[in-house]
């Protein structure tokens, strides 16, 4: 799959979903609709970097998948740095209560 092929298809699944206003999603670029698709509604973090957006896109068959494997990939990182470091946090200060 290459971008120009994934951007339609998420332009397309956004615009069935009625999510985005057909106007907005279509004035975007094609680097535009592939981040806004992986990026955290809530916080506003974007699951992979570009040089992981690259080789997902070139592995991915359709958008579900590179969807998918975003989010695997951000958990793998999630896993290798330990977590959250508000997580860390806690626990440093349960150390100070005791």
């Amino acid at each position: 799959m290459d971008k120009k092929e994934l951007a339609e298809e998420i332009r397309e699944i956004e615009f069935n979903k009625k999510k985005k206003n057909k106007y907005k999603i279509s004035s975007f670029s094609d680097n535009q609709v592939i981040i806004d698709y992986i990026t955290c509604s809530c916080c506003g973090n974007i699951s992979v970097d570009e040089e992981d957006m690259e080789n997902i896109i070139k592995i991915a068959h359709n958008a579900e998948q590179f969807y998918v494997l975003c989010s695997f990939v951000e958990s793998m990182r999630y896993e290798e740095y330990g977590g959250n470091e508000d997580e860390e946090e806690e626990e440093d200060d349960e150390e100070y209560d005791e």
